[in-house]
């Protein structure tokens, strides 16, 4: 009876979803699938043929998230609850047009090659700083507790299950083009063309966050505001602390996962993508797990689970230089990722005032831009003046340190959320 009852209520909460958090769903497939599928296979390879060295490579990287740590700051700081959607929609229009541009790099001879590589990269960034800020507290404002956490589930899911399927088509295209173009894929086209066809799919999650409705993102709000005056500093400074140590060990697999499949193990194109779509594929049924693992554990083990998990995940590729070892890092790592990541999203928003969420949203998106791009300038210098190794051991330290702060400052907080007040939802 046990059992069915919780099937009938897993089952229950599916069909509570409402249409614009449906709808901010095929955004995320759409992002997943151009942004954490084709380009995290595609790009930095792309860069390798274009004749590039670890240290530009690394610095593109870099500048294209300090430009997302940056803007999420700035967004989250000057945005407005009710902005959700409009900074969504922003967002992917930001995101189609930097993948239309970047491409024609070296394409009708456009001069300063390398800062245009880097503006429209970084430009990409800025797209998807909009789009990350704005989900949080867009879902939050229109999920109840019944749902909310299957929703959070659903989009690591979504981003998974998309990133796999454009991790694998961007794997193989290159190989195509290359033969109906008669190169090699030591050639940089093939990579071009790949990266060319990205755009086309940023459309349909476009055009479903154009559908949604600014009704659904406008809640009837009715709190004291007396007790939300003030600005809870500490809480936002150490959720930030958190996320840019925790989200370290993914961004060094993010960055360098590929980079260090071709260039220090020498495994084909074709196997770096059959494992980063692995990786996705493996992301999902943790991502669906996540309302199940808060239920049995409650969030904060949840979050504990996930950091310390992340942090081992990194030592097969620190210790083994094998592709086998890397691939199960990078496996780990990528479902560890998808619930403590959505985890953490319900856990800082849920303990912070309505007021203060999308400031909070903004604070920890730019700390993962900002972890993110420390790694890669970091990860430029400490590969190429020491080894991987060292680098992957580097991320292990911080990732744990991340760990150890929230476990020590958790335990001051109860396990519920500090806020009582419910979103009021038209139905």
């Amino acid at each position: 009876m046990q059992v069915s009852g919780t099937k009938n209520s897993y089952l229950n909460s599916f069909r509570l979803i409402r249409r614009d958090a449906g709808l901010s769903l095929i955004t995320q497939a759409s992002l997943g699938f151009s942004y954490f599928g084709i380009y995290a296979v595609i790009f930095n390879l792309y860069l390798l043929r274009l004749g590039y060295g670890l240290r530009y490579i690394s610095s593109v990287n870099a500048s294209g998230q300090l430009v997302f740590a940056i803007s999420s700051l700035i967004i989250g700081l000057f945005s407005k609850r009710s902005g959700s959607r409009t900074g969504m929609v922003l967002g992917m229009g930001i995101n189609l047009l930097a993948f239309c541009l970047l491409p024609l790099f070296k394409w009708n001879q456009i001069p300063f090659g390398e800062i245009w590589l880097m503006a429209v990269y970084s430009l990409s960034w800025l797209g998807l700083a909009l789009v990350i800020v704005h989900i949080i507290p867009f879902l939050i404002n229109t999920t109840s507790t019944t749902e909310r956490g299957l929703v959070f589930g659903l989009v690591g899911a979504i981003l998974s299950l998309s990133g796999f399927a454009g991790s694998l088509f961007g794997g193989l295209l290159p190989g195509y083009f290359a033969g109906k173009l008669g190169l090699t894929l030591i050639s940089p086209e093939p990579y071009r063309y790949t990266l060319m066809l990205t755009a086309i799919f940023i459309i349909p999650g476009l055009i479903a966050m154009i559908g949604t409705s600014e009704q659904g993102t406008e809640n009837q709000i009715k709190t004291n505001p007396g007790t939300e005056s003030k600005i809870p500093l500490g809480l936002i400074i150490l959720f930030t602390l958190v996320m840019l140590l925790m989200r370290t060990g993914e961004g060094s697999v993010r960055t360098f996962f590929n980079v260090y499949l071709d260039t220090a193990l020498n495994e084909s194109t074709s196997l770096i993508a059959f494992l980063s779509g692995a990786g996705q594929l493996l992301a999902i049924p943790a991502a669906l797990a996540t309302p199940w693992l808060i239920k049995v554990l409650n969030l904060r083990r949840t979050l504990l689970l996930g950091i310390f998990g992340m942090a081992c995940s990194l030592l097969p590729l620190a210790f083994i230089p094998k592709w086998q070892a890397a691939g199960l890092g990078f496996l780990g790592m990528m479902a560890l990722t998808s619930f403590a990541v959505p985890a953490f999203g319900i856990y800082h928003q849920e303990n912070l005032p309505l007021k203060w969420r999308t400031v909070m949203s903004g604070t920890a998106t730019m700390a993962v831009g900002l972890s993110w791009a420390l790694i890669s300038f970091g990860g430029g210098f400490i590969i190429s003046k020491f080894s991987y190794p060292i680098f992957f051991m580097t991320a292990i330290i911080c990732t744990v340190c991340g760990g150890l702060i929230f476990w020590i400052t958790s335990l001051r907080f109860d396990t519920k959320p500090i806020v009582k007040q419910e979103i009021g939802l038209k139905k």
